[in-house]
């Protein structure tokens, strides 16, 4: 029977519903002459499974699928890297969230990154030898096929730590000492850093005395610290806002690292003691005063507290209800609050 690959192009900014099987998606996913569609079809494959295994259900047909889908297009050497490396990107945990009732964002988390690693480990043999053939692109060049091909490789290299921390962890060394360009040197110790390998806290340090004087290299290196998913994070986080490297009156560094806290880090954030929403909400109380653009923006975080399960979501309103309370909130955010409570 066919099968219909339709809105090709993305063509309509709509979400499509219908009945969707793994051999259909497995199909679009190989050959279809549409990127995007195929792009599209890899990553309803991966939602499903994430989905599932979040659920407690195998969809071992799902994960077959996928696997076949992203081992063909390793094994393509005419693929474009930049679009190999969107393809081996599973969906992104707030998206898969808004699909959860109830949700558990740090259980969701674990889900993805045990995929992850089931990728890198049951994919291992076109993974290393992609990364062999990307070895030396270590250079300095700027054009759209070196950013690439180093898009591919740090994505690559990510999946392979996930699955086997120790083997990726000499393969981040090297490229962190050999980099010679910002990309490659960053990707090496972000990877480091989250996956706990002994001694990435002190890299992490030296390369903040090595670019001290460089603004937006060190908003950066105060990113990758408050994204990485580790236990200590949200201590680290709160002595990092003690650093000559970060101040409250710079709207990028509140940005770096407080806004990536609370965006991009599922586990600090989500801390099941709700210490994470009441960092954010000191530091609304903090940045309001100085910049309520910032701090609207900040406290946006606290908006999704419904969709979270009971003991999360009765933490994040507590916190909204302390800001609501405090009687000296901007109008900017004060709005924002109000609606989020209403």
């Amino acid at each position: 029977a066919p099968v219909a690959s339709l809105l090709r192009d993305f063509s309509a900014p709509v979400q499509l519903q219908r009945d969707e099987a793994p051999a259909d998606l497995a199909l679009l996913a190989r050959h279809d002459s549409d990127a995007f569609n195929r792009w599209e079809a890899i990553q309803r494959l991966a939602e499903h499974v994430l989905l599932a295994g979040y659920a407690g259900s195998d969809a071992q047909g799902w994960r077959q699928a996928l696997l076949d889908a992203l081992d063909a297009l390793l094994r393509d050497p005419a693929q474009d890297p930049a679009f190999v490396a969107e393809c081996l990107l599973l969906p992104d945990e707030g998206w898969l969230a808004e699909r959860i009732d109830a949700v558990d964002p740090v259980r969701l988390h674990r889900q993805r990154e045990a995929l992850r690693a089931s990728l890198g480990q049951q994919l291992a043999a076109p993974m290393d030898r992609a990364l062999d053939a990307l070895a030396g692109d270590d250079s300095t060049a700027v054009d759209a096929r070196a950013q690439a091909r180093r898009r591919l490789k740090n994505v690559l290299l990510g999946l392979r730590t996930a699955a086997d921390r120790d083997a990726g962890a000499s393969r981040l060394a090297r490229q962190l000492a050999q980099a010679r360009n910002m990309t490659d040197r960053l990707a090496a110790l972000t990877l480091r850093v989250h996956a706990a390998i002994p001694g990435a806290l002190d890299e992490a340090a030296e390369f903040q005395q090595r670019f001290a004087h460089d603004p937006l290299v060190i908003d950066k290196w105060l990113a990758l610290h408050a994204s990485s998913p580790q236990p200590d994070t949200l201590a680290r986080v709160q002595a990092l806002t003690a650093d000559p490297a970060f101040s409250w009156r710079n709207p990028n560094k509140v940005r770096a690292l407080i806004g990536t806290f609370s965006r991009s880090n599922r586990v600090g954030f989500h801390r099941i003691d709700g210490a994470g929403y009441r960092l954010l909400a000191d530091a609304v109380l903090t940045v309001d005063p100085l910049n309520p653009q910032v701090a609207a923006r900040l406290v946006g975080a606290l908006n999704g507290w419904r969709r979270l399960e009971a003991g999360r979501r009765l933490l994040m309103r507590a916190e909204l209800q302390r800001l609501a309370a405090s009687g000296a909130l901007s109008p900017d955010v004060g709005e924002i609050v109000g609606r989020a409570l209403a």
